[in-house]
């Protein structure tokens, strides 16, 4: 959500190198504990202010995504290659799975 014209709430922030951070902002700082995971979701580590911290498990970070911030983790993403380039990115559905032809339009 907005406040003031910033981010203010909880909040996900994706780079562009592919990697997640939940965190809670206010007036558009990232504020105390959240989680992270770097690109391809195979690892995990927890931010302190939005500073990416120690490694966690990817089994405490769901925890913690859900626990603090009511958030499943993220889903398994497809990396680059032969798989990646069959399933671009315009054919990854909202809920970040691959669309098939079959479930719908891409």
């Amino acid at each position: 959500s907005w406040k003031e014209g910033a981010f203010h709430g909880i909040g996900i922030f994706r780079s562009a190198d592919g990697s997640v951070d939940y965190s809670a902002y206010e007036t558009g700082y990232a504020t105390g504990v959240g989680v992270g995971w770097h690109a391809g979701y195979n690892k995990a580590y927890h931010t302190l202010n939005g500073v990416k911290m120690d490694g966690t498990s990817l089994s405490s970070a769901a925890k913690l995504a859900k626990d603090k911030f009511g958030l499943p983790a993220p889903l398994f993403r497809l990396q680059p290659g032969i798989v990646g380039r069959l399933f671009s990115r315009s054919r990854v559905g909202p809920d970040g799975r691959p669309m098939f032809k079959d479930h719908g339009a891409w």
